[in-house]
């Protein structure tokens, strides 16, 4: 509300909530007051029309998505301050069109884009909200023209896939600084667990052989105050790969003996910018792929890099999630509909084979077999609770 309003109407305001005002309002004034208070809330909600789009990342018009909208509107039986939320709950059109005309409101937020076999994120659009009022900077104006436009990717085939190891979150993660140049560090992706330099020739955790899937080597040249970093899959018949894309299915082929990172070529090559916040800090670059096939009998997965800062003190590499599948499949989409006793056994079962023999492949599960035997085995569980009430 206009900082104007605010005081001229504060002690109406007070009265409505019942606090005690000094100030002499006799009835018949308090009540023109009120509807004087009303009016001008209902001047602050506008008409709102809204246009979108659906499309698939081939740019394809996705029909029956469902959009969940929030739309803000002021109340005109409380004080001002009080807003109502309305849920609108749309589908969109044989072009992927969807739209709303002739609302009241002052804001409107998307909240979900969804439909099954589609997968979208909202935090990767630049604007969700949407602000109609007046009194607020940055008016948002419709065009039915020009639809705002929401992307999703269509899903290909589900598989089971780990997608962390047992003691990182963020993989791989290699840092070095000056006094480590030209030193060896690795990562066993199956466990999680990172590999010294020292333990390279015979990884071992608690006893157990541990594989080294990828290792990076850090070099510092102190003339030109630059790094190099190189990464190389762990075994001779292993490749590791670099993609802008976020893919669903490994490469079939395109993998390399080893990868050799220039921060700066790194950044021209994938077309990324500095991280604006960072840039005191060095180089950051962010999202691009490593794909790697491994253990020298087919196994593939994906790790997005969240990190790279370079500077004349250290290297750092960073990145999000890994996902493997352990199958020797190229599939790397996650079985959404799992129901999390069944993970966590085909988890528990490929982290055991592994620790056994790191170059063993752990046998492919029938999934739909699984579930159809875990709901049976729930259902008889539930009977039994309900006999045992009786």
């Amino acid at each position: 509300m206009s900082k104007r309003v605010l005081p001229a109407l504060l002690p109406c305001l007070l009265v409505w909530v019942g606090l005690p005002v000094h100030v002499a309002c006799q009835s018949s004034k308090l009540d023109k007051r009120q509807e004087q208070v009303k009016g001008l809330v209902k001047k602050m909600d506008t008409k709102i029309n809204f246009y979108g789009k659906v499309l698939d990342e081939q740019g394809l018009p996705v029909e029956g998505a469902e959009v969940m909208l929030h739309l803000k509107r002021y109340l005109t039986s409380a004080p001002p301050w009080f807003e109502q939320i309305i849920d609108i709950s749309l589908k969109s059109d044989k072009q992927g069109q969807f739209s709303i005309t002739n609302e009241k409101g002052r804001d409107l937020f998307v909240k979900e884009v969804k439909r099954k076999g589609y997968e979208t994120s909202l935090n990767h659009h630049t604007r969700t909200s949407y602000n109609y009022s007046t009194e607020m900077d940055a008016v948002f104006v419709p065009d039915p023209q020009t639809p705002v436009v929401f992307w999703m990717r269509k899903k290909g085939d589900e598989a089971f896939v780990l997608t962390t190891g047992l003691t990182s979150s963020h993989q791989p993660d290699f840092r070095f600084n000056q006094e480590e140049s030209g030193l060896q560090k690795g990562i066993d992706i199956v466990q999680g667990l990172e590999i010294k330099e020292k333990d390279l020739t015979k990884p071992a955790f608690n006893d157990d052989p541990l594989y080294c899937d990828l290792k990076a080597k850090a070099i510092f040249d102190p003339k030109t105050k630059t790094w190099t970093m190189v990464l190389t899959p762990g075994g001779a018949d292993d490749g590791i790969l670099f993609s802008e894309q976020f893919l669903y299915e490994a490469p079939a082929d395109g993998y390399l003996l080893s990868y050799t990172i220039h921060p700066d070529a790194f950044r021209k090559e994938f077309g990324l910018t500095e991280s604006s916040e960072r840039v005191e800090k060095g180089q950051i670059i962010q999202n691009p792929g490593i794909y790697l096939y491994l253990r020298s009998r087919g196994l593939y997965s994906r790790t997005h890099i969240t990190h790279l800062v370079a500077n004349k003190e250290a290297i750092w590499l960073s990145g999000g999630s890994t996902v493997l599948n352990p199958y020797g499949d190229r599939i790397l989409e996650k079985a959404a509909d799992l129901p999390g006793d069944v993970s966590v056994g085909l988890r528990i079962g490929v982290r055991e084979t592994f620790r056994r023999n790191p170059t063993a492949r752990p046998p492919k599960p029938d999934l739909p077999k699984l579930v159809r035997e875990w709901e049976k085995n729930r259902s008889a569980t539930e009977k039994l609770k309900d006999w045992l009430k009786r």
